[in-house]
């Protein structure tokens, strides 16, 4: 309008005149024709922002408690399997779940490496038992008794051949045979 406020116009024409030129012309300013519209709007937006605003921080709260804790203590139970703890446990419930279900897995191998680990001693120890008793009964042997590798260096050489061929186990081992 000519006093410079924006206006939301309306006109129509007048019944009852013969000419149809006659008009009647109402104007509005635009601040009160919207004022009601304008308090309904920022009153949806500031409810939309409060319940956006609730909605992220349940989910971050519940991302924390039903997946990052269970994550994290996975990483930690694999860093700790890895630097060599066979006795580390996840520690997750058992329930139903992808986390749950991996952290059961994760449990299981780790039982299983724990057990493999075990047994592994035990048939080391046998094992170097055994190869102690077989050196003994070589060393005891009245025949020469001489091992030699696949690339033709030798392993073993019993006193028996110390005595027939003259040369320490010092002196051969390690060397192609005399």
């Amino acid at each position: 309008g000519l006093d410079g406020v924006r206006r939301l116009h309306m006109f129509t024409s007048l019944r009852g005149f013969p000419d149809e030129r006659f008009k009647c012309i109402v104007g509005i300013p635009v601040d009160a024709a919207f004022a009601e519209v304008d308090r309904t709007l920022r009153r949806s937006l500031i409810w939309l922002a409060s319940v956006t605003a609730l909605a992220l921080l349940a989910a971050w709260v519940g991302g924390n408690i039903f997946v990052l804790r269970h994550t994290r203590a996975l990483v930690d139970s694999a860093k700790r399997l890895s630097g060599g703890d066979l006795s580390v446990r996840s520690g997750l419930p058992t329930r139903q779940g992808e986390l749950s279900q991996l952290g059961q897995a994760f449990d299981e191998m780790a039982a299983a490496l724990e057990a493999r680990e075990a047994e592994t001693k035990s048939m080391g120890e046998a094992l170097r038992e055994s190869n102690s008793a077989l050196r003994a009964v070589i060393q005891a042997s009245p025949l020469a008794i001489i091992a030699i590798d696949p690339s033709d260096k030798v392993t073993m050489w019993n006193q028996a051949a110390q005595r027939i061929f003259g040369w320490s186990e010092e002196e051969v081992l390690g060397q192609p045979p005399p």
